[in-house]
């Protein structure tokens, strides 16, 4: 009588962020406060931002990226058209925040799936990590600056 053989199970292994197709450690997020006629906060997002599991993209697959440190997340197609995921844009926040993978100051912990949407069958899994730093400006602003 065969044994069935358990089905293999994905790798869990590391990814890595990219910003512009560079490899992605570090994020200095900027954090604008204006004082005078028109205060007010403004956060900067950082736009162009994507990530490269340890398995490279292919055919009808996706990767959900979610962090740790925010309980924020990103669902983005990884496929074999791009050299890595599709990009998306971070900024400072907790939760989910629209189309943004949201971060924390400080260190941010990742989990990733990649999944092949056909089959639904988890390809690869595995964690990742970025320091994430917040450059604080004052800014004095006018009714005429702003018109």
């Amino acid at each position: 009588m065969a044994q069935s053989r358990p089905a293999p199970q994905p790798m869990a292994s590391a990814g890595t962020f990219l910003l512009d197709g560079r490899s992605l450690h570090q994020v200095v997020l900027e954090q604008i406060t204006h004082g005078g006629d028109c205060p007010g906060e403004e956060m900067r997002e950082l736009k162009n931002v994507s990530f490269l599991a340890a398995v490279p993209p292919a055919p009808y697959q996706r990767i959900l990226i979610q962090n740790q440190s925010t309980d924020g997340f990103t669902d983005r197609e990884y496929d074999e058209r791009r050299p890595s995921a599709q990009t998306f844009s971070v900024a400072l926040g907790q939760g989910q925040r629209g189309s943004f993978l949201t971060l924390a100051p400080s260190y941010n912990s990742f989990q990733y799936q990649v999944q092949q949407r056909l089959q639904k069958q988890l390809v690869n899994q595995g964690s990742s990590g970025l320091q994430v730093s917040v450059n604080r400006i004052n800014l004095n602003r006018t009714f005429q600056e702003i018109r």
